[in-house]
């Protein structure tokens, strides 16, 4: 079988990222709930599969299992869409959120439910892990 040629590949969608980050924002203000994928609240990774699977994409439904999927990405590359993660109870990935823009991400807060953080904020840059950018 030939090989496709580049141009033939297929690339992320311009409109994927937006569409991510515009399902996202339809979350903000719900409240917290343990293992929660969006009836009565979210958890962060709950937030994070339930927003993929609206845009078509299936991801595991854990930190970690989301933090072996995709493409590692550098904190200087984040694009709006990107997965971001970090290490605040256990060792490894046990906390998610989506990447919008301007060192903002949107996560589900256990104080606080779906809410708009900075990357930047003492407590998350000092927790920051890396990110994952999926493909759609």
């Amino acid at each position: 079988m030939p090989e496709l040629p580049k141009a033939a590949v297929p690339q992320r969608s311009a409109l994927a990222p937006a569409s991510i980050v515009r399902i996202a924002t339809r979350y903000l203000g719900r409240p917290y709930q343990p293992s929660g994928t969006g009836l009565n609240g979210f958890d962060c990774s709950g937030l994070v599969s339930r927003v993929y699977g609206e845009a078509g994409r299936m991801l595991p439904r854990t930190s970690y299992g989301q933090y072996q999927t995709g493409t590692p990405v550098s904190r200087a590359a984040h694009v709006p869409g990107d997965l971001v993660f970090f290490q605040t109870t256990d060792p490894g990935p046990s906390h998610v959120g989506i990447y919008v823009g301007n060192g903002q991400f949107i996560h589900a807060s256990y104080s606080r439910g779906v809410v708009v953080s900075s990357i930047d904020e003492p407590y998350f840059r000092d927790r920051y892990l890396g990110a994952r950018r999926i493909p759609l």
